[in-house]
């Protein structure tokens, strides 16, 4: 019979790895690795995908900008359960946006934060591009926003298959609401903006 073994540290599972019995809590971040094995040998290749538990999990967070109903992920909590989107925009852990990103993180008090990133997709065939920009502010009364990073893009729209990158802030401030905005660029046909989570440390 087929069964599943997995790791937990990036090396690629064996017939000695953990087994998967039913799904398993995570209390940090980590690469899990699943590989099937048949009769003692592996088939096919090994799967990773990165679990992130930080800061901002099951904070609140309001969608500033809908999220398109094709590509909702796991719809209003999607950015913040620490579950990272695979390769493909279709897996289920994309959120999709025609006009671009716009969330407010409400991180219950004013908190000390190092770090604020998010990782994006491009695909130019199904016109998935990365955002214009990425601009990342935060507040303590949800009001009056101070911008700590304002930053564009300047990978290639042209660049072919489907690529990934990250991006985000890190430094030292205090404050309690953090705003993500990420617009999607201006382009005949439109364009797609792809996020699949806000990582917070």
């Amino acid at each position: 019979p087929a069964e599943i073994r997995y790791t937990r540290d990036k090396s690629t599972p064996t017939r000695a790895s953990y087994l998967y019995i039913e799904p398993f809590a995570i209390t940090d971040s980590a690469y899990i690795t699943a590989q099937i094995f048949q009769n003692g040998e592996a088939v096919g290749k090994p799967v990773t995908r990165r679990f992130d538990y930080h800061r901002a999990i099951g904070k609140a967070i309001t969608y500033n900008i809908p999220i398109n109903q094709y590509y909702p992920a796991g719809g209003q909590t999607a950015l913040v359960d620490g579950r990272n989107g695979g390769l493909s925009h279709g897996d289920g852990r994309w959120q999709g946006f025609t006009t671009g990103v716009d969330v407010t993180i409400d991180m219950g008090e004013i908190t000390t934060l190092s770090s604020i990133s998010a990782q994006f997709m491009q695909s130019i065939g199904p016109h998935i591009w990365f955002p214009e920009y990425v601009k990342i502010s935060v507040s303590n009364d949800n009001d009056n926003f101070t911008t700590i990073k304002h930053d564009k893009n300047t990978i290639s729209r042209q660049k072919p298959g489907t690529i990934f990158e990250t991006f985000g802030w890190q430094g030292a401030i205090e404050a309690r609401y953090i705003r993500y905005e990420a617009p999607a660029i201006s382009i005949k046909g439109g364009a797609w903006v792809f996020i699949d989570e806000i990582v917070v440390w």
